[in-house]
């Protein structure tokens, strides 16, 4: 069956696949560098407001002390993340603007030379330095030695990334940069923060703040009308912090328009597919307004007989459209969950272990280490002072014996974790009618008669 008029060719020229590829190029840009960094940032923003919080609104002071611990550990956190961002763009930056990354490599010799998109990536970078308050954020309260000497540039931090050897010892690495390992050998020799906060202040800062300097106009972003739309009401505080994180993190995307402006325009038979996310969106966007009606007409041909007897077209159907899957006029798609139906001790005992998750020695370590969690520690991990208590989970070190890394295969039982997923979905609906007043329509339960759990 055919829809009607569908009747054209599926080749597709050349020409068009450029804009398919750069389009894929850029996006690959967003998923490994871009959204990343865009984290890190609100990150930053939302710690800075947990350690500005005044006495009224946390229930008590928090000393300067333990304000700037809970910073320089943040700090560690976000440096350990910057490395890989700083990796991952390194890498882009070597495989598909090669002549950049090669001025990069040289100090810069040749900048004057590189297209006019490549020369401001290249001068952004090498003016997008840490504020001397992240500096210090990143040395141990009290004291004023460097863990790791900064690095003066962003341009500067994505070749000592990819020094001989730096790279390979961070892929290697399975322990969390933080207070207690920060003296290993395998980190590398320097520090850049892409997102922090600075020591004392507590504000949020970062290489971000050199992004405005790329004027958006030229890198492909317009500029927001002021006048348009009507006048919004106030902000409240929280709103405003709210704000002005989303806005930080959204200066990344000149960075990303300025990089989709340098790639070249030519066909690349490696470029990645499109997120599936992504097509589907430019679908919707290539379909707004199409009420999706359908018509079908059944073709009836005769093989090997030639121009004597052409295929023969049938009138179209009906016009119809395709009930979405959440259509309410739809047919409802019977779904049967079957449940265990002896829940006792005795019963569920005899119940085969027969699913198997298999733990490699990192995992397994990690999984150690949640063990010890409780909900209350996780509730206290959110809470503001004096009730915040920061996650002790340990080292992160992996699981050892007589010097051997130890792996794990788990077997658990379906049937609980069944029960268990019942049990969560009610809780986490019920929590969220607060929200959405769905549990009226949410669930209608029949009596079977004879349904017993037990002979």
């Amino acid at each position: 069956s055919f829809a009607q008029g569908q009747q054209q060719s599926l080749s597709v020229p050349a020409t068009a696949a450029a804009p398919t590829v750069k389009l894929a190029r850029v996006t690959q840009f967003q998923m490994e560098v871009a959204e990343p960094w865009k984290t890190q940032i609100r990150s930053a923003f939302k710690t800075s407001d947990t350690l500005l919080e005044t006495s009224e609104a946390s229930g008590g002071p928090e000393s300067p002390t333990a304000k700037d611990k809970r910073a320089f550990d943040f700090n560690l956190q976000q440096q350990n993340v910057s490395w890989l961002i700083l990796l991952d763009l390194a890498a882009y930056l070597e495989a598909y603007l090669p002549d950049l990354w090669s001025v990069i490599q040289s100090d810069g010799a040749g900048a004057s030379a590189l297209p006019d998109a490549r020369k401001r990536i290249h001068d952004w970078l090498l003016g997008a330095t840490m504020p001397p308050g992240l500096v210090t954020g990143l040395r141990p309260p009290g004291t004023f030695i460097d863990l790791r000497a900064p690095s003066p540039s962003m341009r500067a931090a994505l070749k000592a990334i990819r020094a001989a050897g730096v790279s390979d010892k961070l892929e290697a690495l399975q322990l969390n940069y933080d207070s207690s390992n920060t003296s290993d050998a395998g980190w590398p020799p320097f520090h850049f923060v892409l997102a922090g906060v600075e020591a004392a202040t507590w504000a949020p800062v970062g290489p971000f703040t050199h992004l405005p300097a790329l004027a958006a106009a030229q890198a492909g972003i317009p500029e927001p009308d002021p006048d348009a739309g009507p006048t919004p009401a106030a902000p409240t505080p929280a709103e405003q912090a709210l704000q002005a994180a989303v806005d930080a993190a959204a200066q990344v995307d000149r960075l990303t328009s300025l990089v989709g402006l340098a790639l070249d325009d030519t066909g690349d038979a490696a470029a990645p597919p499109l997120p599936f996310a992504l097509q589907m969106k430019n679908a919707i966007k290539d379909t707004t307004n199409d009420p999706g009606w359908f018509v079908i007409r059944f073709v009836y041909t005769r093989r090997d007989c030639g121009p004597l007897h052409p295929p023969l077209v049938s009138p179209p159907t009906e016009p119809f459209q395709l009930a979405g899957f959440f259509d309410p006029d739809a047919p409802a798609r019977p779904i049967r969950i079957t449940l265990p139906l002896d829940t006792s001790p005795s019963g569920l005992r005899k119940f085969n272990k027969n699913t198997a998750f298999v733990l490699s020695d990192m995992l397994c370590g990690q999984v150690q280490r949640a063990k010890g969690l409780g909900f209350i520690d996780l509730v206290r991990q959110v809470l503001p002072w004096p009730l915040h208590k920061d996650l002790d989970v340990g080292s992160g070190s992996c699981q050892t014996s007589g010097g051997i890394n130890i792996g794990m295969i788990c077997s658990l039982s379906i049937p609980i974790i069944t029960i268990c997923a019942l049990i969560l979905l009610i809780i986490i609906v019920a929590l969220l009618d607060f929200i959405f007043r769905w549990l009226p329509f949410f669930i209608i339960c029949f009596p079977v008669p004879g349904l017993k759990g037990k002979k």
